[in-house]
């Protein structure tokens, strides 16, 4: 779309077809509100029904995953074997996640998923801390050890899941 959108209209849009969408018990307003509507309509470059499609799909993962209530038994199991964790915030008030792939001991690389329910773990604390009007984190990648087939599948579930909030990378 190269001229500048009815950013209002587009959400209006967007807000009439959603009245059906399942409400989230841990937070109703989360998918409801112009900012998260905004930002899926960015991420779909102003397309309500690419935007509608992506949040419906985002919502039913949610309910079926209730990633709010993630606990990673990795960690409780082998602390300090994941090397991604918050490590503040940046000027911007932005939480800072940071992640190096190479610093686990090859016997304590765990297995993708654990890694991804760790990822989504920090990911939903992070957005937790998030202060009012701030909607993105800085995520920090060293990805010296990371495979491409891994690093390229992590990019595709955040890219799925978390649209627009990435403030930088």
């Amino acid at each position: 779309m190269s001229e500048k959108p009815d950013v209002q209209e587009l959400v209006s849009k967007l807000r009439q077809s959603l009245e059906n969408l399942p409400i989230l018990e841990d937070n109703p307003e989360l998918f409801r509100n112009d900012e998260t509507l905004i930002r899926y309509l960015k991420s779909r470059d102003w397309d309500v029904m690419a935007a509608e499609k992506m949040l419906r799909k985002t919502v039913n993962w949610r309910i079926q995953y209730n990633p709010q209530s993630i606990q990673c038994d990795y960690c409780h199991n082998h602390p300090g074997a994941h090397t991604l964790r918050q490590i503040g915030f940046d000027e911007a008030n932005r939480p800072v996640i940071y992640a190096s792939f190479f610093p686990a001991h090859p016997s304590q690389r765990n297995v993708t998923t654990e890694v991804l329910t760790h990822l989504l773990y920090i990911i939903e604390n992070a957005v937790r801390s998030m202060a009012p009007g701030v909607h993105q984190w800085v995520f920090v990648i060293d990805c010296a050890g990371c495979t491409n087939v891994r690093r390229q599948w992590y990019g595709h579930e955040c890219q799925l899941r978390l649209p627009m909030q990435y403030g930088a990378s």
